[in-house]
Parts: C-alpha cells; structure tokens; sequence
C-alpha cells in the first residue's frame, strides 16, 4: 500500500490560477464541471488533486487520462475502469482535509474498490472543549469507546485525548470506505482500540483487513506547522486472514514557497508532484 500525501497552495501564492487551469485541462469533462461548482477555491483544489493524483498513477502504468472511465458505487465511491487492453489495475481512494490532500493506493490489485482512506487536521473544532467534542460525537461511538475517552479525559494530557479521538474517527472513517457503504454504515458498530490495536465489528474481532495509522507534521507556510492523523484500510482477499495494523509516522512538505515551484505539470516522483511539494510513502 502506497500513500501520496499534497498540499494545497495557499490564498497569497502566486501563479494560482494559471496551475488550475493547466491542471484542470487535464482532467474528463466530468471531473472538470464538478470542480467548477465549488465556491471556494480551497475545495477546488482539494479535489482537482486528488484526481490529478489518481490520473497521473495510471499514466506512470501507460494509460492515457482520455481512456480512463471514471465510475461511482451505488453508495458513490469512485473508482477507473482502464480500458480493456490495459494490463494493470489501481485501486484508489481520496481524502482531504484543511491544507493536505491524501491518496492511497495499490497497484495490481485483485479488486479496485479494496482501499479506504481518511486523514483529519488534529485540531478541536472551533468553540468546542475536549468534553463537548466527545458529546458530540456520542451517538458514533462504541459504548467501550465512549468510556476509553471519558477515562482519557481524566488521566491523560488533552493532547494524548485529542489524538485517542482523531485515530478512532479515522479508523472507521476508512473501514467504512473501503467496504464502500460510507454514510450507509453506522460508526457505533465499530469499536476501535487504538492503544491496544484491536478493532472490533458488532463485539466481534474484525478479520480480513489491514490498517495503516499514519501522522504527518506539515509544515505550512511561513512558521505554521499542522499535525494530521490519518488511516489506510485495505480489504483482503482472504476475509479470514488477521487484521494487520502498523503505523507510520512522517514529516512532509519542509517550509516551501509556491512561487518558487515547478509551473509545469510533469510525473509523480518520490519527492516531487507537479512541483507542489508532494511526499510520498510506501507501507
């Protein structure tokens, strides 16, 4: 499993709109018409890398974006068909949030819809406390997740709560997109223990699955650095097979300068995608 990891350019960057355009070009009417309706161009970008990313991995396999077909689930998770002749498959899923722009993936897999990703800014949502967080979040946890938060809070550093908070989100955020049912599942049905790394579907252990927790610190512009969390879940073929689960922890995207990146849309590289200062990681 593979991850790329984006930044989106930031309001004061210069050649913003010319890197649209160049990208969006680039893209199936489809995919172009969707990112136009969006009013801030904060989500524009979020999306148009996200699928810049996915098409770019098929180019790097020799198929061309104009013979890729862009498909939706019944639950409309998003997935390419590469035309018949093509001897490679990709599974793929996007996630985004604040600056970052996440893409996992998975070459030559037996299934393209076997991959789910999410990845959060670990930050308490504005005028919100710790307490009021998890009461929100209530009617989505498990009744052992609930009381594993409730005993954080009263024995750990609200940092080390935050976090517990952020890798349970995460981890069934993915689980239920790489089932593909997404909204369509209901959270508290899942019971994840990120300490012990156990996760548990309706009070019996999940097989099957492999999760990869990651966190990434980002340094933004000027002096501003973001700490994000995020999960990879990927669905086997064998559905008996223990659930595997490892971490990775990273650092991307070293203070950068968008006026100062590559303009021209290239290749993905290890350090480098289109020149907007990507990381990429392999699990």
């Amino acid at each position: 499993m593979h991850l790329i990891i984006a930044p989106i350019p930031t309001d004061d960057e210069q050649h913003w709109d010319k890197l649209f355009e160049q990208g969006l070009a680039r893209l199936d009417e489809a995919s172009r018409t969707k990112i136009k309706r969006y009013h801030r161009k904060e989500d524009a970008w979020r999306t148009l890398l996200g699928r810049l990313i996915v098409v770019t991995l098929f180019a790097t396999k020799g198929v061309k974006r104009e013979d890729l077909s862009l498909c939706f689930t019944s639950s409309n998770k998003p997935f390419i068909l590469p035309p018949e002749a093509a001897d490679t498959r990709i599974a793929f899923n996007i996630s985004h949030d604040h600056m970052l722009v996440v893409v996992g993936y998975e070459t030559d897999t037996y299934d393209e819809l076997c991959l789910g990703v999410d990845m959060m800014h670990v930050k308490l949502p504005q005028d919100t406390t710790l307490e009021s967080f998890i009461d929100i979040l209530t009617d989505s946890l498990s009744p052992k997740e609930l009381d594993d938060l409730r005993s954080s809070l009263k024995k750990d550093p609200p940092g080390a709560t935050l976090k517990h908070i952020f890798w349970i989100w995460t981890f069934k955020e993915a689980y239920t997109k790489a089932i593909g049912q997404g909204l369509g599942f209901e959270l508290n049905r899942i019971s994840v223990d990120p300490s012990a790394l156990t996760i548990q579907i309706d009070g019996s252990t999940l097989t099957g699955y492999e999760f990869m927790m990651f966190e990434v610190k980002f340094h933004g512009p000027g002096s501003d650095i973001q700490n994000y969390q995020g999960v990879l879940a990927k669905r086997l073929k064998d559905n008996k097979t223990p659930v595997r689960i490892r971490r990775k922890i990273g650092e991307w995207g070293e203070p950068y300068r968008w006026a100062d990146s590559v303009t021209t849309w290239g290749v993905v590289t290890q350090t480098k995608y289109y020149g907007l200062g990507l990381g990429q990681t392999d699990f």
